[in-house]
C-alpha cells in the first residue's frame, strides 16, 4: 500500500483506491473515517516526484490546486500506484452506440 504526505503531514497514512475515490486512512487495516477522500475525476495528474522531493518511490497527485505527495515501499509498487491512478483518472469524452458500429460519420 502507498503513504500519503501532504507536506506538512508527518504521520504515515495507507491509501485505498476504489472505483471513484482515493482514500486515505491514519492505521493498515482499520479502513473507517478516512484521513482525506479524494474524488478520482478532480484529480489532474499524477507522476513521480523522486527528483522533485528526493525521496525514493516517490510520486504526487495533483488536484485543483493542491498536490499530495506519496510514497511506496518499492519501485514496482509505486509504478503500480501511477498506472492505477492514471488509469482512475481518465474520463470517458464520448459515448458510443453499438447501433452505429458499422456508421461513418
Amino acid at each position: 500500500m502507498a503513504s500519503a504526505h501532504p507536506i506538512t503531514c508527518f504521520g504515515r497514512r495507507y491509501a485505498v483506491l476504489t472505483k471513484d475515490f482515493l482514500l486515505t486512512f491514519c492505521e493498515r487495516g482499520n479502513y473507517t473515517n478516512p484521513t482525506e477522500a479524494i474524488k478520482m475525476e478532480t484529480c489532474s495528474t499524477v507522476k513521480s516526484s523522486d527528483d522533485e522531493i528526493n525521496k525514493e518511490f516517490s510520486f504526487k497527485l495533483d488536484i485543483a490546486g493542491v498536490t499530495f505527495y506519496f510514497y511506496a515501499d518499492t519501485y514496482e509498487e509505486k509504478e503500480g500506484w501511477i498506472g492505477a491512478l492514471g488509469r482512475a483518472m481518465i474520463k470517458p469524452s464520448i459515448m458510443i452506440d453499438e447501433a452505429f458500429d458499422n456508421e461513418y460519420m
